[in-house]
């Protein structure tokens, strides 16, 4: 395992290669019906169509590295029937003033969408431009290249399509745009027909081992398929274009087309992993439900899926320095601020401190004991009184202290962020990534 503080890449990188397995006849058939190369080893990553941060960038370098290492490819799988919004972009601003805040950038302000409708429903966009002053810490031209890229791609089939290959030349030069695939293409494949013959010759059996996967594994946080008598929920959406995904449950699969089907998350990925790669690698998070995915193939149909690693990290935006507080931090300072002058021992003053612990002994004595606890309220308060006439000047610091950090919390929220689009970071910090995770898989360009 290579894992430091800004990249995790589990197991050993160096070991990656040796996990590729040997694709069978049945997943070079997937492949070609994928237009997947057929002729190397494929590795393969994905994500939603989107404007990723670097976490999920650094699956794609992952994977350009061990697939160049490999003399095999890269295949990225656009999760398109996911309900993800990539039209609305969150943009850290400056003003004249120098203070920072974050805007959202509608991309298609006034457009009219139901909610839950897939990126592969959506048609393309011409994107609107952004109002207001980018912050200093981002590249220069990343607004005006963002919204280059979506018009340069405006004759794409579907939002999906063109955010992704969008977000794809906005890493160019000098990174090779890898064999695109759709989830909401699948269903073309013999392998999705061979999964869906299986799903009604006995959908309560493949309901119940998925169900069981996900209890077994329920950290990972996937919610149960629905077994009711006379219909099972399947682990497919219903899609039609402009409209929103709809589940599909075992008594309407005759009744709909197979190109308005499309696998869910665990299908998908068990999909991928049975026929379009030799390795698969997640983020963090895919590879906790990954592992449901894993155990429901294996229980319900015998088969192990392809290998899969982790790669993942954390960039931030380089605003103000590196000495700006954490969320945490000024929370701390605020509740410090505000304690100080009920609690003596924040200052430091541990007689005091103690003197009213007693008192609050006392006064709960006196109240069991149905005795007037008025006076000892009063002697409390005289003393906390003469407590704060006494350390008046270091109660101030603490609350100027508390102050200062609150002024902070905004640009210290920006800076402190991972999710930020990777295209607002300056080129030379996705570049110091990509020759990080080289490194690492002992890849040299």
């Amino acid at each position: 395992m290579s894992e430091s503080a800004d990249l995790v890449l589990k197991p050993d990188p160096r070991t990656w290669a040796s996990l590729l397995r040997e694709p069978d006849a049945r997943a070079l058939r997937f492949r070609e019906q994928m237009g997947l190369p057929i002729d190397g080893p494929i590795v393969m990553s994905g994500h939603q169509a989107d404007f990723w941060h670097p976490g999920i960038v650094a699956k794609l370098f992952a994977g350009h590295a061990l697939a160049a290492s490999v003399s095999g490819s890269l295949a990225w799988l656009v999760v398109d029937q996911d309900d993800n919004v990539p039209t609305k972009l969150r943009v850290p601003v400056q003003a004249a003033d120098g203070t920072s805040g974050v805007r959202v950038w509608d991309l298609t302000p006034g457009a009219m969408v139901p909610s839950a409708t897939p990126t592969r429903c959506r048609p393309a966009i011409e994107p609107s431009h952004f109002e207001g002053a980018a912050h200093a810490a981002m590249r220069s031209d990343a607004v005006q290249s963002i919204r280059e890229a979506l018009l340069a791609h405006a004759n794409q089939p579907s939002l999906a399509h063109q955010v992704s290959r969008a977000a794809l030349s906005l890493l160019e030069p000098g990174v090779p745009e890898p064999s695109l695939l759709f989830a909401c293409d699948l269903h073309r494949t013999d392998l999705f027909a061979e999964l869906l013959a299986s799903l009604k010759r006995d959908p309560q059996a493949a309901a119940r081992a998925y169900n069981d996967a996900c209890e077994a594994i329920s950290e990972a946080g996937i919610r149960p398929l629905a077994i009711r008598e006379g219909a099972v929920e399947l682990p497919l959406w219903r899609i039609r274009a402009g409209e929103a995904r709809m589940p599909v449950y075992s008594t309407q699969l005759s009744e709909t087309p197979m190109e308005e089907l499309a696998p869910r998350a665990l299908l998908m990925t068990g999909i991928a992993r049975m026929g379009g790669c030799d390795l698969f690698i997640h983020g963090n998070g895919g590879a906790a439900y990954d592992r449901i995915t894993e155990r429901w193939i294996e229980h319900w149909l015998g088969e192990r899926l392809a290998p899969m690693v982790v790669a993942s990290a954390t960039r931030m935006l380089r605003i103000a320095g590196d000495d700006l507080p954490t969320e945490a931090q000024i929370a701390e300072a605020r509740a410090r601020a505000h304690s100080a002058k009920h609690d003596p021992a924040i200052v430091g003053d541990i007689e005091t401190s103690e003197k009213k612990a007693s008192l609050i002994a006392e006064v709960a004595r006196a109240k069991e004991a149905g005795e007037n606890p008025a006076p000892l309220f009063r002697q409390m308060q005289e003393l906390l009184s003469a407590y704060r006439e006494r350390w008046a000047g270091k109660i101030a610091e603490l609350e100027a202290e508390g102050e200062r950090m609150q002024s902070l919390k905004e640009i210290s929220a920006i800076a402190n962020d991972r999710t930020w689009a990777s295209a607002l970071y300056p080129a030379e910090d996705l570049n110091e990534l990509q020759t990080q995770i080289d490194r690492a898989l002992g890849v040299t360009r």
